[in-house]
């Protein structure tokens, strides 16, 4: 059985990831510090480590303990808006982390690397659908993080495949609720459970509404395209960088008018002033994926909405 660190396996994204390897009968091994995880998602059958990446020692006591066939790095600050507030403390958590995984990669001879990267180490792009060709210009230092953490990657003597997130929604459980502060469905959930009016950054955006538009996938076709990737890699030398999205772009206006739906409420929004980093339009085209990881994304709008919603629910009922 082959074993594999996951970072940031107690997250949002990683708990669905983990539980999906599981499932397959892959032995996985989580590190977190907890600071965004939750204990509560993390399996019985996976073995938990707490601690932070930039603390060298701990790190290497973990990978001396085990034998590691592959990582999947997910641990990362993620905020664009917080990322430009705080870039400093961006380069630091995210750069210098990735920097102590890569010396235990190399001193315990570990050859296979699932990354998590992003949408936004593309920046602005001018042409509507984004291939892995684009041009990379970030324009928030989070998105320079994730750029440069891919360039490290593939300096590497290492077998590596690199996931461009697009925007991530959805639930697989009613257990694995998105809680991120920073992402828009939670936080018009958040809103409307406290009364207060939820809010779209930025109305006068050069799209047809004139609010951004964003290539959403539910975060189960996101792990399955992880588990497609640690199982290429299980089996054969490569690496490669892959776009994971739909293909198809909603903004934000459209997205709020199925959270009205989704929740049977017909609630109000304003629209506010920009984010500092955030494009316009970024969607992703997924044909490099479909042609040599086998992925498509099966899951819609209505599904991710609504299984957010559900799993909120959840949440707020056991809290």
């Amino acid at each position: 059985m082959s074993n594999w660190v996951v970072t940031g396996g107690a997250g949002y994204i990683g708990s669905h990831i983990v539980r999906d390897l599981l499932n397959e009968g892959i032995k996985v091994s989580i590190i977190d510090d907890l600071s965004t995880g939750v204990k509560e998602k993390i399996p019985t059958e996976a073995q938990f480590y707490q601690g932070t990446l930039l603390d060298q020692e701990f790190l290497k006591q973990v990978f001396s303990a085990n034998s590691f066939v592959g990582v999947l790095h997910l641990a990362a600050k993620k905020s664009v808006g917080e990322s430009v507030e705080k870039p400093d403390y961006y380069f630091e958590e995210n750069i210098g982390g990735l920097l102590n995984l890569i010396t235990n990669l190399n001193q315990f001879n570990i050859s296979n690397f699932v990354y998590s990267s992003s949408a936004a180490v593309y920046g602005e792009p001018l042409e509507p659908l984004v291939s892995e060709d684009t041009a990379t210009v970030p324009t928030s230092p989070y998105g320079e993080t994730k750029l440069i953490g891919e360039w490290l990657i593939q300096k590497q003597n290492i077998n590596s495949i690199i996931l461009r997130y697009f925007n991530v929604a959805g639930a697989a459980t009613q257990q694995l609720a998105d809680t991120a502060a920073d992402n828009v469905i939670p936080k018009v959930f958040k809103a409307l459970s406290e009364g207060k009016t939820p809010e779209i950054f930025g109305g006068d955006y050069s799209t047809p509404d004139g609010t951004c538009i964003r290539d959403y996938v539910h975060v189960s076709d996101l792990s399955s395209a992880h588990l497609l990737a640690v199982k290429k890699l299980n089996t054969e030398s490569c690496s490669g960088v892959f776009n994971v999205g739909t293909g198809t772009g909603i903004s934000v206006k459209e997205l709020f008018s199925q959270i009205q739906k989704s929740t049977n409420q017909n609630f109000e929004y304003k629209i506010t002033s920009r984010r500092a980093g955030d494009p316009a339009a970024t969607v992703a085209d997924v044909k490099k994926i479909a042609d040599q990881l086998s992925f498509k994304a099966k899951l819609g709008l209505v599904d991710m909405v609504d299984s957010a919603w559900q799993a909120w629910q959840f949440r707020s009922r056991k809290n």
